[in-house]
């Protein structure tokens, strides 16, 4: 127990998150070129098949009640729902270093984004209060603004993610102002405590 929240429930998210700065110093200390980008996928992909084991070490019968009475918890569908997010981020980066082959244009910071996407997914699926699922919704929506810039720079580049951040923000505005009527309307922004008020 650490501030308040289980380590063991955050198990998957820390091992996530240390992946993800182990790429970023490597990509800032190395400057890989193209030919070595794939290198980035690769370490990428072993650092999620290991977090993965981390995530499916805890899968045994006192695992399905819920865990952590912090900000998150842990149940047998926020695991499989990591599963589910562990699947799509392989496949992703997997995807983009066989894109690499086609398009020149691919650099290191795309599978950076790539996992901060997923860690930002990670974290929704064990989130047990509704402004902790807002900012890891946000997290993901940082690294998807952000994933077109790793192309190459042009006019329809900078165009797609000026069309894509301006609806991002007026969906996140609402979706605060959603929040702020919730907890009037219920007093409390535990999903516990708004199925105890439904």
């Amino acid at each position: 127990m650490l501030l308040g929240i289980d380590c063991l429930a955050l198990r998957a998210g820390l091992g996530l998150a240390c992946l993800l700065f182990l790429m970023l110093l490597l990509q800032v200390a190395w400057r890989p070129r193209w030919c070595s980008i794939r290198v980035m996928g690769y370490l990428g992909v072993c650092g999620i098949l290991l977090v993965l084991s981390l995530a499916l070490d805890p899968w045994h019968a006192e695992s399905l009640a819920l865990r952590g009475n912090g900000m998150f918890g842990r149940d047998a569908v926020s695991n499989l729902f990591d599963l589910f997010v562990f699947g799509f981020m392989v496949l992703s980066l997997c995807a983009a270093m066989a894109w690499k082959g086609a398009v020149q244009q691919i650099r290191g910071e795309a599978y950076l984004l790539i996992i901060i996407v997923g860690l930002g997914m990670l974290l929704v699926g064990g989130a047990a209060y509704l402004l902790i699922i807002f900012l890891d919704l946000e997290l993901m929506s940082m690294g998807l603004y952000l994933l077109p810039l790793g192309q190459t720079r042009s006019v329809l580049v900078d165009e797609l993610v000026l069309k894509f951040i301006g609806p991002g923000i007026i969906a996140s505005g609402i979706g605060a102002y959603g929040l702020v009527l919730v907890y009037r309307a219920t007093g409390s922004t535990t999903i516990a405590g708004l199925m105890n008020e439904v």
